[in-house]
């Protein structure tokens, strides 16, 4: 691919892309054919999906998603599933006779202020972590 084309791709979409791996993109891109195919595609911006992540804050695993996470947006959708299992079997089979709660209820607490607390984690890095998603759909393409 010509020169001129790679820094203005470069210069126009390097927001998308982690700051240090410029440069080897720019090797890659020179030396590969299939980039001429690079101007028409999109990438994610990571600004966008940090605020749609903030916004929709029930619907954690939109970044996930997004960054095509599976394994880590299984994981976020059913640890309060199973966390939520837990409680109502919890209180169906043992408050019902005893009058308080288990330790179930209890381990179910602490599964979700986990995921609470992966949860709040995952916002402040998904910026860069869109950035690397980008990095690596790139590279597949090269």
């Amino acid at each position: 691919m010509d020169k001129s084309l790679v820094y203005n791709f470069l210069i126009r979409r390097g927001k998308y892309f982690p700051t240090k791996k410029l440069i080897k993109l720019a090797s890659y891109m020179k030396k590969s054919p299939a980039s001429v195919y690079l101007i028409n595609k999109k990438f994610y911006d990571p600004t966008t999906l940090t605020l749609i992540f903030w916004i929709f804050i029930p619907f954690q695993l939109v970044d996930r998603l997004f960054l095509r996470d599976w394994l880590g947006g299984i994981f976020k959708l059913f640890i309060p599933l199973f966390s939520a299992f837990l409680m109502y079997y919890d209180y169906e089979n043992y408050s019902l006779y005893n009058g308080s709660y288990g330790i179930i209820t209890e381990f179910a607490f602490f599964i979700f202020f986990l995921w609470c607390i992966w949860s709040f984690i995952d916002g402040f890095t998904i910026y860069e972590r869109t950035k690397k998603a980008n990095y690596r759909a790139l590279l597949n393409i090269l």
